[in-house]
């Protein structure tokens, strides 16, 4: 047997030993759950990767949003490491540094017991289904479950859903109370959670819709200078490495080299200049990784053409650099939102079935979702890429129609149980 293969059935049987383990906290701290007297004007929040909190720049907006909702509210955040308890202090807030050791669930619930707050917001996201770690699924909603068993005003915001959910998070979801309230971010996701689940769940969209845009800042004067040497209208564009698991360097300089040939043919054959706009700044898995390189490529050619936004910025700043282009094409579905609840177009790299549901809220065709790149299909996306920016009137149209609505569906994440 060789080592790769001890590793993985290690990793197996520490994995498996670790969901146990949370069931069990799960159980036990169910036990007798008696209302908390709470502290008035105090607001627990939850994030789905407490090691960044912010390192998202999706968990970032629908944080942004929370804190804007509640502004007099005193905040305390769970965190997993001291770099993100010091982001977190860093905004004013309170950081309780206690996602850590054998036993999470139950320290997050202690904290929260001692902290009594009045509210609780949970980061549902593209974590719930258990697809990046199921055990990180299992402590957001054993939280959100064991809180509303203590009265507390409990939100788990809406979440994205895929078809092969993890078996843990499905035996989960079944274990949390019978009139938990699921909130699922798109018609799609719905229907599989739904179907997969027996529970009965309320559609919203993300949180991240009700973020306000911020301008005035040194980048995005950077952008608007860039903007006005030209007349031609912008096409928005990202791309990172993680769309397909475990690249290799090799894999996604690969990647990078068919997006640059693909690129220089929209240039040639289309008015746009591009602005490549990154989203997410973590270390190894961050989008400039992509973006970099290919500004490299497409700036020996077409120099005045091309932007690259590189800056480290925040979701409200990223979204008024958004405000700027006139359609976006994207591989992190929250660039996607920050353009869509703007009214301009986007169209995305499908992964996990998410951007589908994202496009149905406006009614866009399937069209507008592009594979990853690969030796045989850069021609098809090349021709549906020219097709998307042919009918961006069109689509600018039915994005405008529907944004009421989506707008009113991002509102029920606030309706607490």
């Amino acid at each position: 047997m060789n080592d790769n293969i001890i590793r993985t059935i290690r990793r197996r049987i520490s994995n498996y030993l670790r969901i146990r383990r949370l069931f069990r906290q799960w159980r036990e701290l169910r036990i007798g759950s008696v209302p908390l007297p709470v502290q008035p004007g105090r607001l627990l929040l939850i994030a789905c990767d407490p090691w960044s909190v912010f390192g998202s720049r999706g968990d970032d907006a629908m944080i942004r949003v929370v804190a804007q909702r509640f502004p007099q509210d005193e905040i305390f955040v769970i965190t997993a490491s001291d770099s993100a308890a010091r982001a977190v202090e860093a905004r004013g807030w309170t950081a309780l540094n206690v996602w850590a050791g054998r036993e999470p669930l139950r320290n997050v619930i202690r904290a929260a017991e001692e902290i009594r707050p009045e509210r609780c917001v949970i980061l549902g996201a593209d974590v719930m289904d258990g697809y990046y770690a199921p055990e990180v699924s299992l402590i957001l909603l054993a939280s959100a479950d064991l809180l509303r068993r203590r009265h507390i005003a409990t939100t788990l915001l809406g979440f994205s859903f895929n078809a092969v959910p993890s078996s843990a998070v499905l035996r989960g979801i079944r274990c949390a109370s019978a009139d938990f309230r699921f909130n699922l971010r798109d018609r799609n996701s719905q229907e599989r959670f739904d179907r997969l689940t027996g529970r009965r769940s309320c559609l919203t969209a993300d949180t991240a819709f009700l973020l306000q845009p911020e301008t005035g800042f040194p980048e995005y004067d950077e952008v608007l200078r860039w903007k006005r040497k030209s007349a031609n209208p912008i096409l928005a564009f990202n791309y990172h490495p993680m769309l397909s698991r475990n690249l290799s360097d090799a894999a996604i300089d690969k990647q990078i080299r068919l997006l640059a040939v693909l690129l220089e043919k929209i240039l040639e054959e289309h008015t746009w200049n591009i602005l490549l706009i990154a989203h997410d700044f973590r270390e190894r898995i961050g989008d400039n990784r992509c973006l970099g390189p290919l500004y490299e490529c497409l700036s020996r050619r077409f120099p005045e053409r091309v932007f690259h936004m590189s800056a480290p910025l925040s979701a409200g700043e990223l979204k008024g650099v958004v405000k700027e282009a006139d359609a976006l094409i994207t591989a992190r579905m929250h660039l996607g939102i920050a353009a869509l609840s703007q009214g301009i177009p986007a169209a995305g790299f499908g992964y996990q079935g998410k951007f589908n549901g994202l496009l149905a809220h406006f009614q866009l065709p399937e069209t507008c979702l592009f594979p990853i790149p690969s030796d045989d299909n850069t021609e098809e996306i090349r021709r549906g890429i020219g097709n998307f920016l042919e009918q961006i009137p069109t689509l600018k149209e039915k994005v405008r129609e529907n944004l009421p609505g989506v707008l009113q569906l991002a509102e029920r994440n606030f309706d607490f149980q």
